[in-house]
C-alpha cells in the first residue's frame, strides 16, 4: 500500500488550496482515539466554504467502527471521492533534522539509513514523507522536516475507511495540518509562536516560525487523563472536553493550576529547551483541542509561562451558514485540525 504524507509544511499557499476546486468538495476527517471531527466544504475563488460538521464521540468496538462511519457519510451526503484524513498520537512522528545539501532523490535514500538515528522506530516499521526548507545563502547544510507514522497504525485506519467504502486521498499529520493553517491565515507574525493541541490520548507543542513547523513535541500527559482528574476533583461524569462547556463548568484558576501543574511544568520545559538549545524564543503561545474547553487555562498559562496566549481561532476565516458557524464557534477548539485539512 502506498501512503504519501502529502502537502508538508511550507508549501505554498496556492498549492494547498489547489485541489478543492478541482473536486466537488472535500471531506475532513480528523481522527482521534475517542472522537471524529469531520468537516466538509470548498472553495469558491480565494474564500473557503464550510457547508457541514460531524462530532462523533464513539464508543464501540473496532469491528463496529466501519459501520459507524458509513452511517455518518450516508446520513450527511459527504463525498466519497476526496477525504483527507488527519492523524495524530504516539503513533506518530515529525522531526526537524539537519542534512548536508543533497538532491531529494539522494536525500530519500540517505534517509534510509538516516532516520533510525532520530527516531525509535526502524525503517521498515514506519511510512515517512519530508520536506526541504527554503535554502539559506552561505549554508552548506539544509533543514528537513521529516513526518512519519508507524505502519500498523495508519494501515489498520486506512483498513477501517476501506471497509466503509472510503479511500482517502492524502494522509497528513495534525502539527502540518495546523502549520498550514497558521501559514495561511497568521502569516504576518513571524516571531516564534507555539500551537498547544490537547487530544484525548496526547498532547502536542508545535513551534511555528516564519511559517514553518520547526519543532513539535508530544508532551506524555493526554486530555484524557486531565479530563479523569477534573472528573475526580468535582465528583462528576465528564466524557468529553465538550461536557465543560455544556454542564457549564469554569474552574478556577488555582484548581486549574493544581490539575494541570505537571502539564503545564511540561511545557515550560519544552519553551526553555527550545530557547538554551535552538535560540528558538517563543513570542506567543496558541492553544487548540480539549485545552480551550477550560475557561480560564489561557489565563493559567500566560501567569506560569510569562507568555501572550491565545486561543487558536480559525472558524471566523471560513464562510458558511449562520447555523453551520455557530455550532462550530461552540466547538471551535476540538474542530481546527478538521477545518485545516481542508486546506
Amino acid at each position: 500500500m502506498e501512503v504519501n504524507f502529502s502537502r508538508l509544511a511550507g508549501k505554498s499557499v496556492e498549492y494547498l488550496g489547489g485541489f478543492i476546486g478541482r473536486y466537488s468538495g472535500r471531506v475532513s476527517f480528523d481522527w482521534d482515539s475517542r472522537d471524529f471531527k469531520i468537516t466538509s466544504g470548498y472553495k469558491i475563488k480565494n474564500s473557503y466554504y464550510i457547508d457541514k460538521y460531524v462530532y462523533e464521540n464513539y464508543d464501540v468496538s473496532r469491528d463496529d467502527i466501519p459501520s459507524l462511519i458509513k452511517k455518518i457519510w450516508q446520513e450527511n451526503k459527504l463525498s466519497l471521492s476526496n477525504v483527507f484524513l488527519s492523524l495524530a498520537g504516539p503513533s506518530t512522528l515529525i522531526r526537524t533534522l539537519d542534512f548536508p545539501k543533497m538532491s531529494k532523490p539522494a536525500l530519500k535514500e540517505s534517509l534510509r539509513y538516516e532516520l533510525p538515528k532520530y527516531v525509535p522506530f526502524s525503517v521498515e516499521e514506519v511510512y515517512y514523507d519530508f520536506y526541504v526548507f527554503p535554502a539559506q545563502d552561505n549554508n552548506e547544510t539544509m533543514k528537513v522536516l521529516v513526518a512519519l507514522a508507524k505502519k500498523d497504525f495508519l494501515d489498520e485506519k486506512i483498513n477501517l475507511l476501506n471497509q466503509a467504502g472510503i479511500y482517502p486521498r492524502y494522509v497528513n499529520l495534525s502539527p502540518v495540518v495546523l502549520a498550514n493553517l497558521f501559514r495561511k491565515f497568521y502569516s504576518y507574525i513571524e516571531t516564534p509562536c507555539a500551537i498547544i493541541d490537547m487530544g484525548f490520548s496526547y498532547c502536542l507543542v508545535n513551534i511555528i516560525y516564519k511559517g514553518m513547523l520547526v519543532f513539535s513535541r508530544e508532551i506524555k500527559k493526554s486530555g484524557l487523563e486531565i479530563l479523569e482528574r477534573v472528573s475526580a476533583r468535582l465528583n462528576i461524569h465528564l466524557e468529553k472536553f465538550i461536557d465543560l462547556g455544556s454542564k457549564n463548568i469554569v474552574l478556577h484558576n488555582d484548581v486549574i493550576f493544581d490539575i494541570m501543574g505537571d502539564f503545564i511544568d511540561e511545557i515550560k520545559m519544552t519553551l526553555d529547551y527550545l530557547e538554551t538549545e535552538n535560540n528558538i524564543e517563543v513570542k506567543r503561545v496558541y492553544i487548540t483541542g480539549g485545552l480551550t474547553f477550560f475557561k480560564n487555562a489561557h489565563f493559567v498559562l500566560n501567569k506560569v509561562l510569562n507568555i501572550e496566549v491565545l486561543y487558536f481561532n480559525v472558524v471566523d476565516f471560513f464562510s458558511g451558514s449562520e447555523k453551520t458557524r455557530k455550532g462550530l464557534k461552540q466547538l471551535e477548539g476540538s474542530f481546527a485540525v478538521s477545518i485545516g485539512g481542508l486546506l
